[in-house]
C-alpha cells in the first residue's frame, strides 16, 4: 500500500484523488458514503447537475402539446347520379370489364362486381358496380374517375370506362426568393405522373410544406388540355417571418436554481437549401448556477426530403445550495451533425431514417483550480421513429414511437476505457447503447383525450452520465428534480387524462388533466462502482394548460411524489409546477 501510495505521488494523482473522495462524499447519497473504498481509490459519485443529456436539451425544457391529427390531402368523389336508377330493366351479368385502367389488375377489382353475377336484378346495379370500384381504385392511392359508357350489354358483358387522372403542368405561384428552388425541386417530381398517385403527390406536397420559413398550399385542378383525366397542380408559396418564443419554469433543481428562462429565435428560408438557423438560450433566473446556449442549422438537399442538421450546445454549471461548499463547476460542450431521410411521408404514416455523430466534451472542476473529471465522448448513432394516425372503434389515434442504436469510439480525440479522469470509475466511453421511446394518443370521449409516453434504454456497459437514461422533471417523472435517478438502462412512462379544452373566455381555453408517472433504472457492475442497484421513481399528480389569446401556454401542475430518491431517504416535498411559453412575434 505504501508503494501504491508512492507511485500516485510521483505521477501527481495523490491529491486529486483525495479531492475526489471528498467530492464523491458531497456529491453521494450517505448510504453510499458510509461504503467509500480507501482514499487510495476514486470514490463513486453522482454526477455534476446540468451534465446529463436532458439538462442540456434546450427542448425537454418546454413543455408541448401532442401534435394535432391531420386528415388525408385527398377524399374521394362522392358517387355521382345514376341514370339508370328508375330504369325497370333487369340485367344478368357475366362478366365486367374496366377499360382503361393502368394502376390496377383485374383480380383487384373483382370485389367490385363479384356478388352481382350470374342472376337476374335491376340495370341500376351497373351504377353500384361503377361506385365500388371507384372506392377501390382511390383506396389503392389513384385518382380516377369510373363511367358507364353507351352500350349494349350484350351476353351480360358489361363494360366500365376508368379515366385516371394525370398531371399535366405543375405551377409554383409566388416570390418567396431563393428558397423557392427547393419548392421547386419537389414540384418537379409531380409533372408528368401518370397515373395520378395520391401517396407520391402527398409525399411529394408534404416535403415541400415542411420547408421552413414559407407557407405551401396546394390545389388540383382540371387541366385546360384537351387530353382526358388531366389535372394541373398550383402551389401557392408565402413568406413567413422569423419566429420567436420565451418560456419561463420552474422545473429545476434547488442545486441549480428552480426558476429558469429560455428564448429561442429561429430564421429561415433565406437559401436555395430550405435551410433554418435556431439560437437558443437558457438560464436560471434566480442565481447565475446553470446556462446554456445552442445554435442548430438545418438544410434540405435534393428532391426527396434529405435533410441535413448540425448544432453545438455549450452549457456551464455551478451548483448552489448543498453543494456550495464543494465549489464544483462543470462545462459541458456538445457538438451534432446528422443526416435524416423520409422513408414514409403522408399524413397518416411517417418513417424517417437518421445517423449521425455526437462530440461530447465534459469538463468538471473542483474549487476552480482541480481537475476532478473529463469525459471525452464520440458517439454515432441509427435511429429509426415515425408516427401513424389511424382509428381504434372510430376513436382517433395517434401512435409514435422510434428506436436508437448508439455506439461510443475511442477515436476523434475519445476517451479510453480506465481514463483516470473518467467521471464514473469503471466508466466504458466506447459502450453499445440502445434506446427507444413512444406514445399514444387516443380520443376516449367528447374532448377526453388519454395519452402515454414513454422511454426505455439498454445497456450491459457502465455508462458515463450524458449517456444514461433519466427519470425526473425534465423527461420522465413531474415533482422530482431533473435527472433525480439515473441508470445504464430502465424504462419509464407518464400516463395523463386531459378533458378540454374549454373556453372560458373568448381569448382564454382551459384543459384540466391528471397524471401518474413512473420510472426505473438500474446500473450495472454496481460491486464494482459502488453505485445504487436500482431505483424507481413514481409521482401523480394534476394540472391546468391555459390558452391565453392564441400566443401563450400557461401550464400549472401540481406533482405528488410517492419515493425517496435515495436509500433511507425522505420522500421529496409535493411541488407546484409551473411553465409559461409565449410567441414573441
Amino acid at each position: 500500500m505504501a508503494k501504491a501510495r508512492g507511485a500516485l505521488r510521483r505521477a501527481g494523482l495523490a491529491p486529486r484523488i483525495a479531492l475526489l473522495a471528498f467530492a464523491g462524499t458531497a456529491l453521494t447519497p450517505p448510504a453510499f458514503a458510509q461504503a467509500q473504498p480507501p482514499p487510495s481509490q476514486p470514490a463513486p459519485g453522482a454526477p455534476t447537475p446540468g451534465v446529463t443529456a436532458a439538462e442540456l436539451d434546450p427542448s425537454t425544457r418546454v413543455s408541448r402539446p401532442p401534435p394535432p391529427r391531420a386528415g388525408s390531402a385527398f377524399a374521394p368523389e362522392p358517387p355521382g347520379p345514376c341514370p339508370l336508377e328508375s330504369s325497370d330493366v333487369q340485367v344478368n351479368l357475366s362478366s365486367v370489364t374496366f377499360r382503361g385502367v393502368t394502376a390496377l389488375d383485374d383480380d383487384e377489382l373483382r370485389a367490385a362486381y363479384a356478388e352481382y353475377l350470374g342472376r337476374s336484378q335491376p340495370v341500376s346495379v351497373v351504377c353500384a358496380i361503377r361506385d365500388r370500384a371507384a372506392r377501390i381504385i382511390f383506396d389503392r392511392g389513384v385518382l380516377a374517375r369510373v363511367e358507364i359508357p353507351e352500350q349494349r350489354i350484350s351476353g351480360g358483358a358489361l363494360v366500365l370506362e376508368v379515366i385516371e387522372a394525370h398531371v399535366v403542368n405543375v405551377r409554383v405561384r409566388g416570390d418567396v426568393g431563393p428558397v423557392q428552388e427547393t419548392i421547386e425541386r419537389y414540384a418537379e417530381k409531380l409533372r408528368g405522373m401518370k397515373p395520378f398517385d395520391m401517396a407520391r403527390a402527398q409525399r411529394y406536397l408534404l416535403l415541400a410544406s415542411d420547408t421552413p420559413g414559407v407557407r405551401v398550399r396546394a390545389a388540383i385542378r382540371p387541366s385546360s388540355s384537351p387530353e382526358r383525366g388531366a389535372v394541373d397542380i398550383d402551389l401557392t408559396v408565402a413568406r413567413d417571418g422569423p419566429t420567436a418564443f420565451a418560456n419561463v419554469q420552474n422545473t429545476g433543481s434547488k442545486a441549480v436554481g428552480r426558476w429558469g428562462g429560455l428564448l429561442r429565435a429561429e430564421f429561415a428560408g433565406f437559401t436555395p437549401y430550405g435551410e433554418s438557423t435556431a439560437l437558443t438560450v437558457f438560464h436560471t433566473l434566480d442565481s447565475k448556477e446553470q446556462w446554456l446556449v445552442q445554435l442548430a442549422e438545418t438544410a434540405r438537399f435534393g428532391s426527396e426530403g434529405l435533410v441535413g442538421r448540425a448544432s453545438i450546445t455549450y452549457g456551464q454549471s455551478e451548483p448552489g445550495g448543498a453543494l456550495a461548499p464543494v465549489d464544483l463547476q462543470s462545462k459541458s460542450l456538445v457538438g451534432n451533425i446528422e443526416a435524416a431521410y423520409p422513408l414514409l411521408r403522408s399524413r397518416n404514416r411517417n418513417l424517417y431514417l437518421a445517423g449521425g455523430l455526437d462530440v461530447v466534451d465534459q469538463k468538471t472542476d473542483f474549487g476552480g483550480v482541480t481537475r476532478l473529471s473529463h469525459d471525452q465522448l464520440r458517439v454515432v448513432y441509427a435511429r429509426a421513429d415515425g408516427d401513424y394516425r389511424t382509428e381504434l372503434s372510430g376513436r382517433p389515434l395517434l401512435l409514435r414511437g422510434g428506436a436508437t442504436l448508439r455506439k461510443g469510439l475511442s477515436i476523434l480525440g475519445g476517451s479510453d476505457s480506465g481514463d483516470v479522469l473518467l467521471s464514473r470509475f469503471a466508466g466504458k466511453p466506447d459502450a453499445w447503447v440502445l434506446k427507444a421511446q413512444g406514445g399514444a394518443d387516443i380520443v376516449l370521449g367528447e374532448r377526453l383525450t388519454g395519452m402515454f409516453r414513454g422511454q426505455a434504454q439498454y445497456s450491459d456497459s457502465v455508462l458515463l452520465p450524458y449517456e444514461q437514461i433519466s427519470v425526473g422533471g425534465l423527461t420522465v417523472g413531474r415533482g422530482y428534480d431533473p435527472a433525480a435517478a439515473l441508470g445504464d438502462k430502465g424504462l419509464s412512462g407518464a400516463f395523463e387524462l386531459r378533458y378540454g379544452p374549454h373556453q372560458l373566455h373568448p381569448k382564454v381555453q382551459a384543459a384540466p388533466y391528471a397524471f401518474f408517472d413512473a420510472g426505473y433504472v438500474v446500473n450495472n457492475k454496481t460491486s464494482v462502482t459502488l453505485a445504487e442497484k436500482d431505483r424507481t421513481l413514481t409521482s401523480v399528480g394534476a394540472g391546468v394548460i391555459f390558452r391565453l389569446f392564441n400566443r401563450a401556454n400557461l401550464e400549472v401542475t401540481y406533482a405528488h411524489p410517492l419515493d425517496a430518491t435515495r436509500p433511507g431517504g425522505p420522500r421529496r416535498g409535493d411541488r407546484v409546477l409551473i411553465q409559461l411559453t409565449a410567441s414573441l412575434l
